[in-house]
């Protein structure tokens, strides 16, 4: 038995990795490039002289004599055919500091169920013949530019980028009036809350410095992030029976200061005071509230196993207030009406918008969500691997190999927004102005809320408003510029341009879809199903991801479809992402990623 080299440990420990040769004439150096204080980690090894000899490679004491007196083993090789081990270390060691951290893991996540793959195949790893693998990526989205980003800066050297529509983005448009310079467009981004950050969407701003890094901060393509005035108390409350004395629209803030110029309150009986009491309770409790804010993939977990007393994704809003709680239906109808304005939808949809439209500090990208994707270059061309980020309503079109069910039943939502542009920003001179924001709503059929721009603001010349963002079925650009006409009054014909840009999601041969839609009970079901390996072909996307509907989600799934490749091929040299430093604040808390990421090296 040779003990060729020691391994830097976090503490004085009798433990170190061993190896033995059964035929012991070749010298073989091994060695570790940092502290063994995660749950896997690289070893590195040479052979300064041939050998096709079987090579065991064990864990146990220096006191050893023989491999079978070692606690683990890790592997054993045949010949010099690797240069690298990848070790999960086995929880029952008796090293202390090999498993200090494990209380930070978590690894209960659906796809973390398959960590069990490295359990069954330690096995060596030829390194260059893993980085020599080539892969595809379907789909030049936001999650297939993560891909793309993670795996790049990883040592994957062959990697293209495959899309179909000849631009960059996906679902994220820009909409502009004229050369982007002349800074007429419309969009919006989510940050922070002002007393809990949201985590998971930390991943976006840390993307948005990554490609700058990339991109050596290059003028022409640097992306940077500006405020997004989300509210205003000069949004316009616009309903049929909304009057001030003179006529005019009241403000938010009108309202506040005198209710009787708002919509009639809505008291609830008794029944439905009681329902609502009892549906706060079960469903605001700080500690899974601040989870939301703090660690979406435990906070999903949590949801799974303990939601609704222990019922989580088993009952939808109406099955439980009406079947498992017992209310009547007059009272489930107020209660929606309180909880959604509306028909009922997901108690865990509600609770994460709830969580992400609590911030209170929101930022945009300046020019434009758009120049995010448009910092990078297309990339085309055939290939060992295929990570997919077509949305799955298109992929059920395609011919495909047998692949899961999931992607053929999961639904999506679609949208459409209207961007008008006015010869001026009237409503910033306005005897209530409204700076920025998406605080104006109205009772008018299919109209959602109006948003006006959070950049240039006071600036002189034209100025584009958000006029619709909602279901698709009234998508009419001459409907949604009547009804902004009717909530602004006479001066915005006056202001109108004529220039519109109208953006159907549904309409689009590249798209079709707007967001995921979960129903109950598919997080529980399905997202398993996204998580696997299938002929070699991996799933990522927005509709991928725990949550739904923003930038980060399709991010997130990026992230977990690269390491999924990573750990499939047999982990390529540097899994951990925080080495470069640009995803240490957006994953360094999440559990599900923290074992391979950022608390070992692979390399």
């Amino acid at each position: 038995m040779l003990l060729l080299t020691s391994p830097s440990l976090t503490h004085a420990s009798p433990f170190l990795p061993l190896l033995v040769l059964v035929k012991a004439r070749a010298i073989v150096q091994i060695e570790v490039s940092r502290s063994l204080n995660s749950v896997l980690a690289n070893i590195r090894h040479s052979f300064n002289e041939y050998t096709n000899e079987n090579v065991y490679y064990t864990y146990g004491s220096c006191c050893a004599k023989r491999k079978d007196d070692s606690q683990q083993l890790i592997a054993s090789t045949n010949g010099e055919t690797h240069d690298r081990l990848v070790w999960k270390i086995a929880n029952h060691l008796e090293s202390s500091g090999c498993n200090e951290q494990e209380s930070d893991i978590d690894t209960a996540g659906p796809w973390f169920d398959g960590v069990t793959l490295l359990e069954d195949n330690m096995t060596a790893v030829d390194t260059a013949a893993a980085k020599a693998k080539d892969i595809a990526i379907i789909g030049a989205g936001m999650a297939g530019l993560m891909i793309w980003t993670c795996l790049s800066s990883l040592g994957m050297n062959i990697i293209r980028i495959v899309e179909a529509s000849q631009r960059l983005g996906g679902r994220v448009h820009t909409a502009y009036f004229g050369d982007p310079s002349e800074r007429q467009y419309q969009d919006k981004l989510l940050s922070t809350n002002e007393s809990l950050e949201i985590q998971d969407q930390k991943l976006t701003f840390d993307f948005v410095k990554e490609v700058n890094r990339l991109n050596s901060n290059d003028p022409n393509v640097t992306v940077n992030l500006i405020p997004w005035i989300q509210n205003s108390p000069n949004g316009l409350t616009h309903r049929s029976i909304c009057r001030t004395q003179d006529g005019t629209i009241p403000t938010i803030s009108e309202i506040v200061a005198n209710a009787s110029l708002g919509p009639p309150l809505m008291i609830p009986d008794a029944e439905t005071t009681e329902l609502l009491t009892k549906l706060t309770t079960e469903l605001f409790n700080p500690a899974f509230i601040s989870e939301l804010f703090n660690n979406m993939f435990q906070a999903h977990n949590e949801w799974l196993t303990s939601g609704l007393g222990g019922q989580g994704e088993n009952w939808s809003e109406f099955g439980h207030m009406h079947n498992y709680l017992g209310y009547s239906l007059n009272a489930i109808d107020q209660a929606l009406e309180q909880l959604y304005g509306g028909p009922a939808g997901s108690f865990r949809e509600l609770l994460t918008e709830l969580n992400y439209f609590s911030a209170t500090d929101w930022k945009t990208i300046d020019g434009g969500l758009s120049r995010l994707p448009e910092a990078f270059h297309p990339l085309t061309e055939t290939f060992d691997y295929a990570i997919s980020t077509v949305l799955f309503p298109i992929l059920r079109s395609w011919r495909l190999p047998a692949v899961t069910g999931a992607i053929a039943t999961y639904p999506y939502a679609t949208a459409c927004k209207v961007v008008l542009q006015f010869r001026t920003r009237f409503w910033e001179h306005l005897k209530n102005p409204i700076y920025g924001s998406c605080s104006t709503t109205t009772d008018i059929p299919g109209i959602g809320t109006v948003c006006y721009p959070s950049y240039d603001i006071n600036s002189t010349g034209p100025g584009v408003m958000l006029a619709q963002y909602t279901t698709p079925n009234m998508g009419d650009t001459f409907y949604v510029l009547s009804a902004i006409f009717e909530i602004h009054g006479d001066i915005a014909p006056v202001q109108y341009t004529g220039q519109y840009n109208r953006r159907r999601w549904a309409l689009d041969e590249y798209e079709t879809v707007g967001w995921a839609m979960a129903p109950v009970g598919a997080r529980s079901n399905r997202l398993k199903a996204f998580f696997e390996t299938e002929k070699n072909v991996i799933f990522a996307g927005e509709g991928a991801s725990y949550t739904r509907a923003w930038i980060a989600n399709a991010l997130e799934s990026g992230v977990r479809a690269s390491v999924q490749l990573l750990l499939g091929e047999s982990p390529i040299n540097q899994i951990s992402l925080q080495r470069s430093g640009w995803l240490g604040g957006s994953v360094s808390n999440r559990r599900m990623y923290s074992p391979i990421i950022l608390k070992n090296a692979l390399g």
